[in-house]
């Protein structure tokens, strides 16, 4: 599966679209398909350190 990344916390975001294996889940855990998600922006300026 895909996986968004962050690569190093700064000022200058670096993300990355990697490969990952599936996660290997428990009888009592589930695992959700997600075919889109947002991204909260306040989250994108903590991660810059701009807040």
């Amino acid at each position: 599966m895909k996986a968004i990344q962050i690569s190093r916390y700064s000022r200058i975001l670096e993300v990355n679209i990697n490969s990952v294996d599936v996660p290997l889940i428990t009888s009592t855990q589930v695992l959700i398909k997600t075919k889109a998600t947002g991204v909260d922006p306040h989250l994108v300026l903590a991660i810059r350190g701009k807040v």
